[in-house]
């Protein structure tokens, strides 16, 4: 007799009904009826209970999702708890990116933080603001800062571990060892590491002896998890992106994103680190174009689904916003969602660019951006160059 039961899978009803499977970061579409069918799929009800109930052509269902790993035979004398399903917000908050501390081991050329002090998120705060984004959200980013220097990493993670979300660690690679990375792999789903280049690069970026320390650290996680990789353009890597590209390849890596430079922070001391726009718009078409969490939604700007917790507690919009802010003590974790959405994230008719043919592609671009030229409602002066020339030089299939 089977027992259908999901298995690193969660539902989610937000703008639409999903289930996501977290492990292998994976969303389906469902319709309600489906939805209602996988909330009693709980190893307690029988494949025959379940045909009685919802039909036979459930069968097919249960046989597709459990090919895709969502689904496993076990028996289970007791429902265990469904996580709720109900529509919560909207938009709904998918991704939460913890900024842990504000200390890092590097003083990287371009960090948006500037100069770095030694602060680290309240273990007992971190803990009750993953505890509510567990029962709606979708990814968990832990980051810093560097977050392996905050001296309570690892209870942190072990309080998350059983959560039903994907967690995902983003770092600059150089202090995981091998046997840090097999430790990593019983608590994270994947580590995003920076690669900013080649060894000239990468260097003139992160600081000197830092690349063969970041390329070590990312061959040891490989060895573990899956491994993404995040690199910025600059003036002295836009030579060395194929060479990067062949060798993150051969390596292994599944995944690499290209994003531009933020004028912000350390930054503005190296300005000359600032590449060519032309090259840098190049660049980003043939490697990096994509959205992924800092996508937008239906009628809204970039961001729609993410916001992010800064090491004291402030809730904002993404990690270049200090201001404005809300803290999770003054009603929880969806509140400042709704404070957010409701000040942070416009409507594209509110924008400048609002009669852009590009607008529902570009979402505006980047609102910090924007804003940093003076106009939180004004163009992103990047994307407008990036739809600009992918008009004159549309990208092959």
């Amino acid at each position: 007799m089977r027992y259908p039961k999901l298995k690193d899978s969660v539902l989610r009803v937000v703008e639409e009904p999903l289930l996501y499977n977290y492990v292998r970061d994976e969303l389906f579409r469902m319709d309600e009826e489906a939805i209602e069918f996988l909330r009693h799929c709980t190893g307690k009800n029988s494949i025959e209970d379940l045909k009685s109930r919802f039909g036979n052509d459930i069968v097919e269902i249960v046989d597709f999702l459990t090919d895709e790993g969502c689904i496993e035979d076990r028996h289970s004398l007791e429902s265990e708890k469904a996580f709720p399903a109900e529509k919560l917000y909207t938009p709904s908050l998918r991704y939460l990116e913890m900024y842990i501390t504000d200390r890092c081991n590097l003083s990287c050329a371009h960090c948006f933080l500037g100069d770095k002090t030694s602060n680290y998120m309240d273990i007992g705060m971190f803990s009750g603001i993953v505890r509510e984004f567990s029962e709606f959200g979708f990814k968990l980013l832990i980051t810093g800062g560097e977050p392996l220097t905050h001296p309570g990493i690892w209870e942190l993670l072990d309080m998350i571990r059983a959560y039903p979300i994907r967690k995902i660690l983003l770092t600059n690679g150089t202090m995981i060892t091998e046997d840090m990375a097999e430790r990593l792999s019983n608590y994270v789903h994947e580590i995003q590491i920076s690669v900013d280049g080649v060894k000239r690069g990468h260097e003139r970026l992160r600081g000197e002896n830092t690349f063969e320390k970041t390329i070590r650290g990312l061959k040891n996680a490989l060895r573990y998890l899956p491994v993404s990789v995040a690199t910025v353009i600059h003036s002295e890597n836009i030579d060395e992106l194929d060479e990067l590209e062949s060798m993150l390849v051969d390596m292994g890596v599944k995944e690499w994103n290209l994003d531009f430079l933020v004028e912000t922070g350390s930054l503005e001391r190296n300005i000359e680190l600032v590449p060519d726009m032309d090259d840098a718009v190049r660049a980003y078409s043939r490697y990096g174009f994509g959205e992924g969490i800092h996508a937008g939604e239906e009628n809204l700007s970039c961001g729609a689904h993410m916001c992010c917790v800064l090491p004291d507690g402030r809730i904002t919009k993404c990690g270049f916003f200090e201001t404005p802010a809300w803290r999770f003590e003054n009603g929880g974790l969806l509140k400042a969602w709704k404070k957010i959405t409701e000040n942070c994230i416009p409507e594209l008719e509110k924008l400048e660019c609002v009669d852009c043919p590009y607008v529902l592609d570009c979402r505006g671009g980047c609102r910090f951006r924007a804003y940093s030229d003076g106009d939180f409602m004004g163009k992103d002066y990047v994307m407008c160059r990036v739809f600009e020339y992918l008009k004159n030089n549309p990208l092959k299939p």
